[in-house]
């Protein structure tokens, strides 16, 4: 099982949080609160590895409802504040 770092970033000037990923070409997601950013990644995270390095199995891998059963990807995430 791979995984795959995901920083949470907190931008006060603007009141939302982003996040972004060095090993996942093309994350680049905000959200209001961290628990919809997660849901936000975990929605995204495995089309942008299925469509940049071929890592996910998106029929195995619905979304945020069951994030990531049974794939070959973890998100593990790394807040900054």
């Amino acid at each position: 099982m791979d995984t795959f770092d995901v920083r949470a970033h907190w931008d006060a000037e603007a009141q939302v949080w982003w996040a972004d990923s060095d090993q996942i070409p093309g994350l680049a997601t905000e959200a209001a609160t961290l628990e919809q950013l997660d849901e936000n990644v975990r929605l995204i995270a495995p089309e942008l590895l299925r469509l940049n390095i071929g890592a996910v199995d998106t029929a195995r891998c619905p979304g945020a409802a069951s994030p990531f059963p049974a794939t070959s990807a973890v998100v593990v995430w790394r807040t900054q504040y």
